[in-house]
């Protein structure tokens, strides 16, 4: 009897052996993302320095953008979950790259956003 059943028994061990070391599917699904509202301050409201500093990015409610992705001065940011602390604040890993539009204002041209949106 051991036998009869036992080339369909180890059949069933190296198939779950086999199961137990391979590589699991990845995932296509994109990172949950939350969108960041610029907080201009009243000093120097778009300067470079005041648009590159994260704690000047609150995250809002929204589903979607508000900016209309004119070049002129910091708007919103689409941010992974990946880079949000806890208590919904930017990862100090978190960078915003800023660059000078013709009016003088500084604009969101680069950093870790997986979005940017400015506004004129």
């Amino acid at each position: 009897m051991l036998r009869k059943y036992g080339i369909g028994l180890l059949a069933i061990i190296f198939a779950v052996c086999a199961a137990a070391f391979t590589k699991p599917v990845e995932s296509n699904h994109p990172l949950s993302t939350k969108i960041f509202q610029y907080q201009a301050p009243s000093t120097n409201p778009y300067s470079e320095s005041n648009v590159e500093d994260r704690s000047n990015w609150v995250e809002t409610s929204l589903s979607s953008t508000t900016c209309n992705q004119n070049l002129d001065r910091a708007c919103q940011l689409q941010v992974d979950n990946s880079f949000i602390n806890p208590d919904q604040t930017l990862k100090s890993t978190f960078m915003i790259t800023a660059t000078q539009a013709l009016s003088g204002n500084y604009y969101v041209s680069g950093g870790s956003a997986s979005a940017i949106f400015n506004r004129d």
